[in-house]
């Protein structure tokens, strides 16, 4: 409840008490990486990605996960790229393993394969406003205006807090 409402710390410290309860708690687990990340507690938000990747090695979600927080925290972009890769890999469909490896994509500072990666998360899924806003900045950085603006004006329309939320992490038109 208290991440929806944007208190990642508490969030944090909720899913501390859940997994002091329930140390093998997968979901608390990813959860708490997912408040850690969104709270700019770096190490501690690798360290629950670690874990939950070690829990269940082979769930495309969980990898896809640990190489968001990595691709947040801008730490180790070649083993998120390799997350990615795997999750996309494992679960074809899973439309956040494709926006997030162009996420890192576009942290590596490849925006034409960023573009693809947000393009097949939108196929997947039309009005996923993070892979938009994503595709609208790796657009930018290719130089074409018009398709970027359109591209963020339709996710800010979707959710007036994508720019802010993008800008948190350091990611601007």
């Amino acid at each position: 409840m208290r991440q929806a409402l944007g208190d990642d710390r508490g969030a944090a410290a909720d899913l501390t008490v859940v997994l002091a309860q329930h140390p093998d708690d997968l979901a608390a687990r990813v959860r708490r990486a997912v408040a850690y990340a969104a709270a700019g507690d770096t190490e501690r938000a690798l360290a629950d990605a670690d874990a939950a990747v070690g829990a269940a090695p082979g769930s495309a979600p969980t990898l896809a996960m640990r190489a968001w927080v990595r691709a947040l925290v801008g730490r180790d972009l070649d083993a998120a790229l390799a997350d990615a890769d795997a999750a996309v890999r494992g679960d074809p469909q899973l439309a956040e393993a494709h926006d997030i490896r162009g996420l890192v994509r576009l942290r590596r500072g490849e925006p034409t394969q960023a573009v693809e990666d947000y393009r097949a998360a939108l196929q997947l899924r039309p009005a996923m406003v993070s892979a938009m806003y994503g595709r609208g900045l790796a657009k930018k950085r290719l130089g074409d205006a018009a398709g970027a603006e359109a591209d963020l004006a339709r996710a800010a329309a979707l959710d007036p807090q994508a720019p802010a939320s993008f800008a948190r992490y350091g990611l601007r038109p």
